[in-house]
């Protein structure tokens, strides 16, 4: 028999007070680019490689865009507004906490174990 269980860890990324509204703040997410953003009062993360060309984005008049094709992206959902990027393509979320001033990234440990 085979037990499975999931653990979730949190990673600490940085305080609440350094990430502006309007702004992104990029960091590492499991050795990927990722950016933090705070947009109309909450903050959401995206791992930070546009679809269509593999650059990153930043935050450019309210919305995410390419660095290299302008492609953008809405901050609320990480889904694609313009071309070139692929129309239902996006961003891959990041699941976030915030407590105490603080934000975390959940990182999803799955354990396999044989009871003997």
């Amino acid at each position: 028999m085979c037990y499975t269980n999931i653990m979730a860890q949190e990673i600490f990324i940085t305080t609440a007070d350094k990430v502006k509204e309007g702004e992104g703040f990029d960091f590492k997410y499991k050795g990927r680019p990722a950016i933090l953003i705070r947009h109309g009062g909450g903050v959401k993360a995206f791992i930070n490689i546009c679809p269509h060309s593999g650059y990153e984005t930043k935050m450019y008049e309210g919305k995410l865009e390419c660095v290299e094709h302008f492609a953008t992206f809405d901050p609320d959902t990480g889904m694609a507004l313009t071309l070139p990027a692929t129309p239902g393509s996006s961003l891959l979320e990041i699941k976030l906490k915030v407590a105490d001033n603080k934000i975390y990234h959940l990182n999803t440990i799955v354990f396999k174990s044989k009871k003997l």
